[in-house]
């Protein structure tokens, strides 16, 4: 995960393929950097949404924190 945070820190955008643990604490960790986001959960996770009902509560919802 120590490789993935500083992939992050070195990239102009953070793109979302997929849900899992490590894809919601990279996520996490792009919206603490400030880091754009970009999703393509429909098109790399048909379902993507069953994940992230299990898991949302865990990592604080943080698909929410984009639409503000």
């Amino acid at each position: 995960m120590e490789f993935c945070k500083r992939a992050i820190d070195v990239c102009d955008l953070f793109a979302l393929c997929g849900i899992s643990e490590g894809t919601l604490e990279e996520l996490n960790y792009a919206l603490r950097k400030n880091k754009p986001v970009k999703l393509f959960l429909e098109k790399f996770d048909p379902e993507w949404k069953k994940y992230y009902e299990k898991l949302k509560e865990r990592f604080g919802e943080p698909l929410k924190k984009l639409k503000k």
